[in-house]
């Protein structure tokens, strides 16, 4: 009886272990299919995000070639262009496009009368306009004109000379002559309070030599701009239904040309442009480190792409996959052990 019990423990041992070993490249394999399609899910993710970013940016510089044929478009050819682009429809993440005057402080007075006079569009001209907030400076950045009017109001006479971000921005893009976008900001025409930010292009007079920064400086007539939502504007490039599997934050990294301090997720809540949860508080890992990080340079800024996988069907499995081969493993190691132990005694009864 001992030889044959001794067999089956060591039938049980080999199978348990057999067992084992084929639960964990279960696990294993599991594990690498699950990795390459979260892996697959994010670099879709920013690929589509840097493409639909590419597309706004697209238009804004249809809008600086219209100013390429004539520097001095009026209100009325903003206008009627900027019909044409349809944006509600087109392009559901805008909140507006803009043309922001730079207004020399000498001119400044010239310039409000200008504005309150100008009948192409609306018969009645523009009496209660007025540039706000009130501030002196040597040059004033005015957003003279917005597409559509109808829920930026507000957003009509700003002066982004009184706001550091805007100043800033419209700064680096006066004197690089490229896109610039601003930090994430709360757009005083969104009463949501969700970030936003503002991509401007410069406009230059068309007989200027803008081959320094000093030229560029001296020939500035304005900026082309687009305001955006961003919550709007990555519910048209993320699929819905992925966001049941997978969290997607955005922060913003600083522009290109700075230091980006290395941070821990969500430690700087002012750096927020999107928290697929609608939170603004930092996630943290909650699928066995599924996570990822990506960058892309937007205006000249950077964006910190972070994701996390959540547990559930596509994201997980693994463990259910592994706990059934364990399972069947173990019946199959028994009954092997069963029968090494019995077998020899039938025998035996068999000689007799």
């Amino acid at each position: 009886m001992q030889p044959m019990r001794a067999r089956g423990l060591v039938v049980l041992a080999i199978g348990l272990g057999l067992t084992g070993a084929l639960c964990w490249l279960v696990h294993a394999d599991q594990r690498a299919q699950m990795e390459t399609r979260f892996q697959r899910d994010t670099e879709k993710v920013a690929r589509d995000t840097e493409a639909r970013l590419q597309t706004c940016f697209d238009v804004l510089l249809s809008l600086k070639g219209m100013y390429a044929l004539d520097d001095r478009i009026d209100r009325a050819r903003f206008h009627r262009f900027s019909a044409e682009l349809k944006l509600e429809r087109r392009y559901p993440g805008f909140q507006a496009v803009q043309f922001v005057r730079a207004v020399p402080a000498e001119q400044f007075d010239a310039f409000v009368a200008a504005v309150r006079a100008d009948t192409s569009v609306d018969a009645g001209g523009y009496p209660n306009f007025r540039v706000h907030p009130v501030t002196h400076a040597p040059v004033h950045y005015v957003i003279e004109y917005t597409a559509p009017v109808k829920g930026n109001e507000s957003a009509v006479g700003l002066d982004l000379a009184a706001l550091p971000p805007h100043l800033r921005a419209v700064t680096l893009a006066r004197d690089s002559g490229g896109i610039v976008a601003t930090e994430p900001i709360t757009l005083v025409q969104d009463v949501t309070g969700e970030p936003g930010f503002v991509a401007r292009a410069p406009v230059y007079r068309n007989d200027a030599v803008v081959d320094t920064e000093a030229r560029r400086g001296a020939a500035l007539v304005g900026f082309v701009a687009i305001v955006f939502r961003v919550n709007a504007l990555m519910r048209e490039v993320i699929d819905g239904a992925l966001l049941e599997h997978l969290h997607v934050r955005i922060e913003d990294g600083g522009y290109v040309n700075s230091a980006m301090a290395p941070r821990a997720a969500g430690d700087n809540l002012g750096n927020l442009l999107y928290d697929s949860a609608g939170k603004a508080a930092p996630q943290g890992a909650d699928n066995g480190g599924l996570v990822a990080e990506k960058v892309l340079e937007v205006g000249q800024r950077r964006w910190l792409l972070r994701f996390e996988g959540k547990p559930g069907v596509r994201y997980g499995g693994a463990s259910a996959a592994v706990l059934a081969v364990a399972l069947a493993g173990a019946v199959i190691s028994a009954l092997a052990a069963a029968i090494a132990m019995l077998r020899p005694a039938r025998v035996g009864r068999v000689q007799q």
